[in-house]
């Protein structure tokens, strides 16, 4: 019987084998206050765990440190212990739609570093997941693999706290999911910009390699019968029969778009009624502008480290790829 969190407060205790219950308790064990939480973040994704049925059944009968009892109830939701701001955040590893933040040459100190990691030899070609099971109470194991594995070398993970083996079986093939598909990096600098962005944000970036996303700054504005007139600073090169979109940095670095974008010469366009009005007079930075096709209007990134300076910021990000998240609903098939 633990304490649950509801609209922002803790109730008395009551039986649940939810996962903010425990992360909440183990927390508080040691002197953490209410101000010490993302109470919000917590929230929000204790209503995703328990509409998923998510739960962390476990004892801590040997010795151990807060961050690893926190951290393996995190894992059963697919989320990660981390500390922002002095504040602890659990952060879900989850599909995104909505960029946060954009990230191009108007406001990196150096440019975009692309890399890709090929396949080899020596890759993991299975995942095999080590859990206690709720219905025989046996410690079984439980292979998770993608169509071609032939499971030569496998990666081994013992799972505390989740019984079930549908859930245990999705958490593994998360993870050779991830194998299989994070296979790109990303590293840049900026000035104190970066520090906008969180671990695990979803932003874009962009750099200036020809038959990608251009950058420019906006330089004027206009809104008209439900439309928005955007000036660019650069030439756009527009593509035949090819569907445009423009992506636009707000004051605060958040991204608006992608909005289809159509041509009225060179250096303008027209999207649709923007979410917010742009600031061209130069009293403040003007709004960047990512133009391209669908496919290639910037890189959709997961930012996974931020160095700060004393006035750059050093980033490193993976590429996001939604094939990671393709089982995470589905169940273990009866051979695994």
């Amino acid at each position: 019987k633990l304490p649950r969190l509801v609209g922002g407060t803790w109730t008395g205790p009551v039986a649940t084998r939810d996962i903010v219950p425990w992360v909440g308790y183990v927390a508080k064990s040691i002197g953490y206050v209410d101000d010490d939480f993302d109470l919000d973040e917590l929230e929000r994704l204790g209503k995703v765990w328990s509409d998923r049925r998510d739960y962390f059944d476990y004892a801590v009968e040997d010795s151990s440190t807060v961050k690893e009892c926190i951290s393996d109830a995190l894992t059963a939701g697919f989320a990660e212990f981390t500390l922002e701001r002095g504040k602890l955040k659990p952060v879900r590893d989850e599909p995104r739609s909505v960029y946060g933040q954009m990230y191009s040459p108007q406001n990196m100190t150096e440019p975009l570093k692309r890399s890709f990691t090929l396949p080899s030899p020596d890759d993991y070609d299975g995942v095999d997941i080590k859990y206690t099971d709720e219905k025989t109470y046996a410690d079984e194991t439980v292979k998770c693999r993608l169509p071609g594995d032939e499971g030569n070398t496998v990666k081994e993970i013992t799972l505390n706290g989740v019984t079930n083996r549908d859930r245990a079986w999705r958490i593994g093939m998360r993870r050779r999911r991830e194998y299989a598909y994070r296979t790109k990096s990303y590293n840049f600098s900026t000035e104190l910009a970066a520090l906008n962005s969180g671990y695990l944000s979803y932003d874009v970036v962009a750099d200036d390699v020809p038959g990608y996303a251009q950058s420019a700054i906006l330089e004027d504005f206009m809104a008209m019968d439900g439309m928005s007139v955007l000036v660019s600073s650069e030439p756009l090169q527009w593509q035949e029969d090819q569907q445009h979109v423009a992506l636009l940095r707000r004051p605060d670095g958040s991204t608006s778009g992608p909005w289809p974008a159509s041509k009225l010469d060179d250096y303008r366009m027209t999207i649709g009624d923007l979410d917010f009005v742009p600031d061209t007079s130069w009293e403040i930075e003007p709004p960047h502008l990512l133009f391209g096709t669908m496919k290639r209007s910037g890189y959709p990134v997961l930012i996974t480290s931020i160095e700060p300076g004393e006035y750059t910021a050093d980033v490193e990000a993976v590429g996001y790829d939604e094939r990671v998240y393709a089982d995470d609903n589905n169940v273990a098939p009866e051979d695994a």
